[in-house]
């Protein structure tokens, strides 16, 4: 049997430069391939450091104060009451949130406890340096945020604050932490931690659906038609241990009639029925504060089950018209009690809950009523409060401490303050 005889051959020169250049092609598309990914692997890091946090909460928070009405810009505690006469007050403007909102007077109200935050009150603080064998060497600014307003009523109009809004040595409050426990020491100085912490919060109104489509109404047909409530609140898991800033949307039309209508804010809110929602500091034409309701109220509830509760209400006795929404913050379930309108009852409903990155220790949120600074005989009063009528401003803190798995791959203690000024579309 003859067996065949098989022969092979080298390539040829043509059959290499060929091959050669299909292989220089494909590298060029999996480099390019690459870079995309590579590109993205660098923005997932930048969007984790705190620029990055503090970049979305801007943007975050920028959109839905540009797109809400300055009458529904709600900072820390705030409490508005209609008397017998007609007459408006603002019994309680606070650009923090305690445990007990609807303190006025020339009383300091304390801060939230028992929530695993802690607080360096000692003024002198030196937050922004260390020291070492050379001296006192200057780091990354560890900011005193600011101090909380001593809270009196406020009558007239915001133009007229009165001359009683003050804050002195004894209201000094501190860095925040969300690491370190209360009754620990600071870091930069030793003094005890204290358990009382005070922060911030923010409720607006907004004009977008559940479906973020924004909605317009009107006798022109081009004013925003208010349709969601937005809260930013710091919170701290006291499971984990993790501190952040979170953001919570609750949509009326998640509240429906027995016939499955769908409401907006105004079926719940606008109890005159006039297509606007009256709320200082909006005015009438004498310059006097409005309200079409017997009380407003924002602010924490306290819950022994929950914590602390994000809470809004307003009421109206005569009308028999009332609202309260209260929040979890950790979970972001919402109980919405309607009283006195085709929507009544008790609704247990999501709210749509957003985390901002960890590392958000303190939040401060202010407006001109909130935490007001004026001229009295050419000087300045409360020189660290807001000016700008009509205007908001925000103050946060992003920080990330050093760990021995961050400082193994270069990253170390990381931080950034920031302020911000938004101005609502009117």
């Amino acid at each position: 049997m003859m067996r065949k005889e098989t022969s092979s051959t080298g390539f040829t020169l043509l059959e290499v430069a060929v091959a050669s250049a299909i292989f220089a092609v494909l590298a060029v598309v999996v480099c390019q391939l690459l870079r995309p990914a590579q590109t993205s692997m660098r923005t997932g890091v930048a969007l984790n450091s705190v620029e990055g946090t503090a970049s979305r909460l801007i943007d975050a928070v920028g959109r839905d104060v540009r797109e809400t009405s300055y009458a529904y810009v709600f900072a820390g505690d705030w409490s508005a009451y209609r008397d017998a006469n007609g007459v408006v007050s603002i019994d309680v403007a606070r650009n923090y949130l305690s445990a007990t909102p609807t303190v006025g007077g020339s009383t300091l109200a304390p801060g939230i406890a028992d929530e695993g935050w802690s607080e360096c009150t000692n003024p002198a603080c030196s937050w922004a340096f260390r020291s070492q064998a050379a001296g006192v060497l200057p780091i990354v600014p560890r900011a005193f945020l600011g101090q909380p307003t001593r809270n009196n009523p406020q009558t007239g109009s915001p133009a007229n604050p009165p001359a009683s809004f003050s804050f002195t040595p004894s209201d000094a409050r501190g860095r925040l932490f969300g690491h370190l426990p209360p009754g620990g020491t600071c870091p930069f100085c030793g003094f005890p931690l204290g358990a009382e912490v005070h922060f911030g919060g923010l409720m607006v109104f907004s004009p977008r659906k559940a479906d973020r489509t924004f909605s317009y109404g009107g006798s022109s047909g081009y004013e925003p038609r208010w349709q969601s409530i937005v809260f930013y609140c710091p919170f701290r898991d006291p499971q984990t241990g993790f501190y952040d800033i979170r953001r919570y949307a609750f949509f009326a039309e998640s509240i429906q009639d027995a016939s499955g209508v769908p409401a907006d804010l105004y079926d719940l809110l606008d109890f005159d029925g006039d297509l606007v929602i009256e709320s200082p500091p909006m005015t009438d034409f004498l310059g006097a504060f409005v309200l079409d309701a017997d009380g407003e109220q924002f602010g924490l509830a306290p819950d022994a089950s929950a914590g602390n509760r994000l809470s809004y209400a307003r009421w109206d006795s005569a009308l028999g018209r009332s609202f309260r929404i209260d929040v979890d913050r950790r979970t972001g379930a919402a109980t919405v009690v309607v009283g006195g309108s085709a929507f009544a009852g008790t609704h247990q409903v999501r709210t749509a809950m957003r985390k901002f990155g960890l590392g958000v220790s303190d939040f401060e949120a202010s407006t001109f009523l909130n935490n007001p600074s004026w001229y009295a005989g050419g000087t300045r009063v409360n020189p660290e409060g807001v000016i700008e009528p009509g205007a908001v401003r925000i103050t946060f803190q992003v920080d990330r401490p050093s760990n021995p798995s961050r400082r193994q791959t270069g990253l170390g203690f990381e931080e950034t303050v920031q302020t911000v000024l938004l101005c609502p579309r009117n």
